[in-house]
């Protein structure tokens, strides 16, 4: 018995012995691997829109590699690394001395050792009569480089009065700080005063295996007066070994009093020609002179596949899969269903067929309400914007069009919205484009409501020159009430009544409204089911004169459609398409041609950012 207890209080101690040595060895932890979760805008996405996919990752060892799988085949490997570049822009005054300022841009603006760049140095004569200079630049890099032919090049003139310019090529030896400040030194002429520089920053690399980048910045024109505008080019490159195009956004900042024509001021990426590359373009206006010198800032925060875009090309369900790898190579997978809408739309009763077309933006076509027949087709064929200089004059056109590839690079430009008021219940269509690298912003918006009525509708943002100008948009409609071939229009009368329009023609708003049908102006329909159309225009720029729209009646003839050049030889106007033929009870068609004043908004009293003008036309329904 004695022993027995002995072995069990040994037998105690040893275990808690044991127990006391395993508590005190150290236990191997693992660290967790990472997670996150990703959405998408426009919420509502419609095939062939630019999309917008955001992730968010989170935990493990950042930083992260992402890769995105669509679910229609596709894949976008995008991890690319966050970087900044530089440029300063002249801001000048006029003055009667010709001093001058120099100017240095470098194309490509990153390169890798041993590829040459090629770099132009502009001279510009900053007087009130400005004349080309002459003579030479010298050029100069703070890194190991040489210049070809020479470090030297004798300036030429032009492009532009008081300009001249002069090109040589830069090749790196060697990578060294990775900013390699080309210098170009201009001494005066005798027909000019003092010495000028520019500097450019060129981004010098070695191929890595990250996606790491350079952003390059050049401005054109490099030196500008007070209240001009420069362009500004900012372009990310993908320095590794296996480039890949860099996604997102860049944000430009100023060290000087200016503005740029985009708030925020950033601009989105589009990819370019050379693999690797992706450029954005925006606008900057200095509003003072400073330092004379505007260091212009811009910053591209790289994806790490934060922020990636992608363009569904037909309707469906889509399977979007995230794989997010840390550098621990610890692995995360999300999975969300996206839906990708398509044609027809059939939502509060409405069936809307709709396409995306070359040039005329969203075409709605064979659209019914409740069932019945009510637009046949419809379209914006362009906007013609004219501009007009001192003195009073014609001086240029442009026949813009809402392209497919301006839709493609506005991101989550095109989607559905819906009413946020349940006592108004609306559905639309909305595309937004961006028709060149500086000039126009356009947004259509086919909207429609539960009741039946529809509006057809256009925003124009003010990102033009500084002249005075006009924008008119040439909407084409064809609506489908009842008999085709019954087809009436009426416009409403100074005396009070509704006349019927018998012919062909021009059938301009005479400022008189229907008080019981809306305000409206003109109606369509075949005698027993109209639409009553009410014209809108609300101009941002209203110290300007308002012009009343018309709307050209036309017999419906097919391929009635103005050719899609831009710039036009001379102005375009649908009334080629009045041909004075018999318009009562016949297959007709409308072309509304509104017309409003806009300017710059750098004129003096006016602020730099301010809401869009819009117009249109809106169909409220009658025994339909």
């Amino acid at each position: 018995m004695i022993l027995k207890h002995i072995g069990q209080a040994l037998l105690l101690v040893l275990t808690l012995f044991t127990l006391t040595l395993a508590s005190n060895y150290p236990t191997p932890v693992h660290a967790a691997g990472p997670t996150g979760s990703f959405s998408w805008t426009p919420q509502y996405i419609l095939a062939g829109g630019n999309d917008s996919f955001t992730a968010f990752p989170s935990g493990g060892t950042p930083p992260y590699q992402l890769v995105w799988k669509w679910g229609d085949g596709s894949t976008n490997s995008s991890s690319h690394a966050s970087s900044s570049g530089s440029f300063t822009v002249n801001a000048t005054i006029p003055s009667a001395t010709h001093s001058t300022t120099t100017s240095v841009t470098c194309a490509p603006g990153s390169v890798i050792v041993s590829v040459p760049t090629s770099c132009t140095v502009t001279v510009r004569d900053i007087s009130t009569s400005p004349i080309s200079a002459t003579g030479t630049v010298t050029l100069s890099s703070n890194n190991p480089g040489t210049f070809s032919p020479s470090p030297t090049c004798t300036v030429a003139p032009g492009p532009g009065s008081g300009n001249a310019t002069c090109t040589v090529a830069y090749t790196p030896a060697l990578a060294g700080s990775g900013a390699h400040a080309i210098t170009g030194t201009y001494v005066a002429d005798t027909g000019h005063t003092g010495i000028s520089r520019g500097v450019f920053t060129l981004s010098v690399t070695t191929p890595t295996s990250g996606h790491s980048t350079t952003t390059s910045l050049s401005c054109n024109p490099g030196s500008i007066n007070v209240g001009g505008l420069t362009i500004c080019t900012a372009t990310v490159t993908d320095t590794s070994g296996n480039p890949t195009y860099p996604f997102g956004t860049v944000t430009l900042v100023s060290d000087s009093p200016g503005s740029f024509n985009s708030s925020p001021p950033q601009c989105g990426l589009s990819s370019n020609a050379i693999v690797g590359t992706a450029s954005c373009f925006i606008g900057y206006d200095p509003s003072q002179v400073g330092s004379g010198a505007h260091t212009i800032t811009a910053s591209y925060s790289g994806e790490a596949g934060i922020q990636v875009t992608h363009i569904f090309s037909s309707a469906g369900s889509y399977l979007v899969t995230l794989t997010i790898t840390d550098s621990a190579n610890m692995v995360a997978t999300i999975v969300n269903t996206v839906p990708v809408h398509g044609s027809p739309l059939a939502i509060d009763g409405w069936v809307v067929n709709w396409n995306i077309t070359a040039h005329h933006g969203i075409e709605i076509y064979n659209v019914s309400y409740n069932g019945i027949p009510t637009i046949r087709d419809a379209l914006i064929n362009g906007i013609q914007v004219t501009y007009y200089q001192q003195p009073p004059g014609l001086s240029c056109i442009f026949f813009d069009d809402l392209g497919n590839d301006d839709l493609a690079s506005s991101i989550a430009g095109l989607t559905v919205q819906n009413s946020t008021d349940p006592s108004n219940p609306w559905f639309q269509i909305r595309a937004q484009y961006n028709p060149s690298e500086v000039g126009y912003n356009y947004t259509q918006y086919w909207r429609f409501y539960q009741n039946g009525r529809w509006d057809a509708t256009l925003y124009a943002g003010h990102l033009g020159c500084g002249w005075n100008h006009t924008y008119q948009v040439h909407w084409r409609i064809d609506l489908a009430l009842g008999d085709k071939n019954q087809d009436v229009m009426g416009q409403y009368s100074p005396s009070g009544s509704w006349r019927n329009l018998i012919w062909e023609g021009n059938y301009t708003d005479n400022g008189t409204r229907d008080p019981s049908h809306n305000s409206t102006q003109w109606r369509v329909g075949d005698g027993i089911g109209f639409y009553y159309v009410t014209p809108v225009v609300n101009p941002w720029a209203k110290d300007m004169p308002l012009i009343p729209s018309k709307i050209y009646l036309v017999r419906d003839h097919p391929g009635e459609l103005e050719p899609d050049i831009n710039p036009p030889q001379s102005p375009m106007d649908p009334i080629i398409f009045v041909n004075r033929e018999l318009a009562y009870r016949q297959s007709i068609a409308l072309w509304y041609v509104p017309t409003f004043w806009d300017h710059w908004l750098s004129s003096p009293g006016n602020p730099q950012v301010a809401p869009p003008s819009f117009v249109g036309l809106q169909f409220y329904p009658s025994g339909i």
